[in-house]
């Protein structure tokens, strides 16, 4: 068993959702920290638990576009939490920028705690 902890923003984001190398579906972000990102699941993008992924955080913007590389941590009619593989340096800044844009009214940067057996 594996614990991460880190600090998740809510999101309004949307993102496109690729596996094997298909785009799968947009996905509306519940939530995103440095180390990963949990969307609300749509019926195409419901993927099992450790499925590579990679995930592309939609920007009007199409220059501040990139795929992340991820795993699947959990999976339900609920919603899907990934755990990014890897991140580039332009990725990192784009996250930091998220996190550290004023929060909408009612939402507040709260710690998360995902447990991986």
């Amino acid at each position: 068993m594996e614990h991460r902890y880190g600090l998740r923003k809510p999101v309004s984001l949307d993102v496109l959702l690729y596996y094997q190398g298909l785009p799968v579906s947009i996905c509306p972000a519940r939530d995103i920290g440095l180390g990963g990102i949990s969307v609300r699941p749509t019926q195409l993008a419901i993927l099992p638990p450790h499925s590579p992924v990679e995930i592309e955080l939609l920007h009007e913007d199409a220059s501040k576009r990139e795929r992340l590389p991820a795993y699947v941590v959990h999976s339900s009619s609920h919603g899907m939490g990934f755990l990014f593989s890897t991140i580039s340096q332009e990725a990192f800044h784009r996250i930091r920028e998220i996190l550290t844009e004023p929060a909408a009214s009612g939402e507040t940067a709260r710690l998360a705690s995902v447990v991986v057996r």
